[in-house]
């Protein structure tokens, strides 16, 4: 069954998990677009017939209704076309507060169908960025070659390039030493070349590959100084009724941070420039409680929960108003001194 055009379907009936495919995908690409669709309403836009203004309206007011739980978007990947339908789409849950860990991306590519980040989607509107980023690809395809074509890299192994890596070492220890910074910037070239290549055997040898090395690395650097890169739990979203608030990315356990105040929340929306402490809300029934500039969980918080605190109780001094937060034993009202209190003490 084809999927139906995006653009002339009513929005009311948009809901559940959604998948969004460009026409291309559609035609050549069927058997993917059959494994994507399991359990999901499929519908399709075509970016070289219909301008992209149309298709973010369309899904703004989508977004806005808040009933599509899952959208997964398909797409060619080398396509200018197809490129604007996932840049459209990452722009309408900016503009609407749709949760963008609840948009997945696929591309699809000589026959593979690949999952594509968030991030990347976004690089792929700096040009700057993505140029800094093909040194690295370079060097890359430079390994692959002559890992291919190269006798002697076809010999390495990683007990040679080990001795690759003390040699290259003591050398860059040397130029140093005599200050000598064209020999430096060489020998650490030499090391990273032997890096990549340690990576391409360990990719022909289904270990792991430089990508995923990359990753490693980068998620243990941010592990280790979490008190630099706090608040990786968390994300500035719409509430459905405080307006804005603070979501879960992940689930929480209790008596674990939930986020840190003084750090930025990791929306990733250059037009948030807030920090995760004003968007805490209040509830009389909440599921954190702050100590020493943090929040932390009273109870296991779910991925997606929006995380509260209790603010302070009528002391005689501070003015009230009408509490919004629609929990059973609401007590009516809030103040306006806004200094959260910890738990209850038996």
């Amino acid at each position: 069954m084809d999927p139906r055009d995006l653009i002339s379907v009513n929005v009311n009936v948009f809901e559940g998990d959604i998948l969004l495919c460009d026409s291309y995908v559609s035609d050549v690409a069927p058997e993917f677009v059959k494994k994507l669709s399991t359990h999901k309403k499929t519908y399709s836009f075509t970016p070289e017939l219909t301008h992209s203004d149309i298709l973010g309206f369309k899904l703004c007011t989508i977004f806005r209704l808040g009933r599509i739980s899952r959208l997964t978007v398909f797409i060619k990947s080398g396509s200018p076309h197809s490129l604007q339908i996932p840049l459209i789409v990452q722009e309408a849950a900016d503009d609407t507060g749709f949760d963008r860990s609840k948009i997945e991306y696929f591309v699809w590519e000589k026959g593979e169908m690949i999952p594509v980040s968030n991030e990347a989607i976004r690089k792929a509107r700096h040009l700057h960025e993505i140029e800094r980023l093909l040194a690295f690809e370079r060097l890359q395809k430079t390994v692959e070659i002559l890992r291919k074509e190269c006798r002697n890299d076809q010999q390495e192994t990683f007990e040679t390039i080990l001795e690759h890596f003390v040699e290259e070492t003591n050398e860059l220890k040397e130029g140093i030493k005599n200050k000598d910074t064209a020999n430096t910037q060489e020998e650490l070239g030499d090391i990273l070349f032997n890096v990549f290549l340690f990576a391409k055997i360990a990719q022909e040898e289904n270990q792991f590959d430089m990508e995923k090395l990359l990753d490693t690395v980068n998620e243990k650097m941010v592990k280790r100084h979490d008190q630099i890169f706090p608040n990786r739990n968390v994300v500035i979203l719409v509430s459905p009724i405080h307006g804005k608030g603070v979501f879960a990315l992940q689930d929480i356990k209790a008596g674990t941070i939930a986020d840190k105040w003084q750090a930025y929340a990791q929306n990733q929306n250059p037009r948030t420039d807030k920090t995760v402490d004003q968007f805490v809300n209040h509830s009389c029934k909440p599921n954190a409680y702050a100590k020493d500039s943090v929040d932390i969980a009273l109870r296991d918080i779910k991925a997606g929960e929006e995380i509260t605190c209790d603010y302070t109780k009528e002391n005689g001094i501070h003015p009230k108003f009408k509490c919004n937060c629609q929990c059973k034993n609401c007590r009516g009202a809030i103040y306006t001194n806004f200094q959260r209190i910890g738990p209850e003490k038996d």
